[in-house]
């Protein structure tokens, strides 16, 4: 990825970015794992983790390899977890402006699922603009700092959202959110504090 920003008058350069195994799941805070469809294949793993949940991110409706690999991601993660949901069409919802209810059905799910073990949000992590699972994940991070922070102000939901996704960054170096994306995700945060919260 090309890094921008100014640095004196010097020239910024490429830089690689760090091969991920995508078959490992992430941790992003307390029983809250991310990872690709991949990593829902790892039987042993997501048993060692305590992942006894998966929230699967299906952007658009699937055909094709897309919808084998999602199935194939569901199925092997049921063969290990109690519970395997799925969310899909989440770029039609964001089309037809029901990002926040899309936001607040998951987060509602996550919060009671993360209650009681570890959740593992799995799906496609590539591409800015698309719905990703690093999105939902993202938005419930900062959506429960900023229901517990001192300010209401939206600057603090601003720097919850960056917070969360500087997490999601170091787990997933080549992950990119729209700005579309981050203004969903803070616009959430603010109504899940004034009450949607359950």
């Amino acid at each position: 990825s090309v890094m921008g920003g100014h640095d004196g008058g010097a020239q910024t350069t490429a830089q690689e970015t760090p091969a991920v195994d995508v078959g490992v799941p992430r941790k992003l805070a307390t029983n809250l794992f991310l990872g690709e469809c991949a990593a829902a294949h790892n039987a042993e793993l997501l048993a060692m983790l305590g992942i006894a949940r998966v929230m699967q991110l299906v952007p658009a409706p699937t055909e094709g390899t897309s919808a084998v690999v999602a199935e194939e991601a569901a199925a092997a993660a049921a063969a290990v977890c109690t519970e395997v949901v799925i969310v899909d069409d989440a770029a039609g919802a964001l089309a037809a402006g029901e990002a926040a209810s899309l936001l607040s059905d998951c987060a509602t799910w996550l919060t009671a699922a993360t209650d009681e073990a570890s959740v593992l949000v799995v799906g496609d992590l590539h591409g800015a603009a698309a719905p990703h699972a690093a999105w939902i994940a993202c938005a419930f991070v900062a959506a429960d700092e900023f229901a517990d922070a001192d300010t209401a102000e939206a600057a603090a939901s601003q720097r919850a959202v960056v917070r969360a996704y500087k997490a999601c960054r170091r787990a997933y170096p080549a992950l990119r959110m729209s700005a579309q994306l981050a203004r969903e995700a803070e616009a959430f945060a603010r109504a899940w504090r004034g009450g949607g919260r359950e």
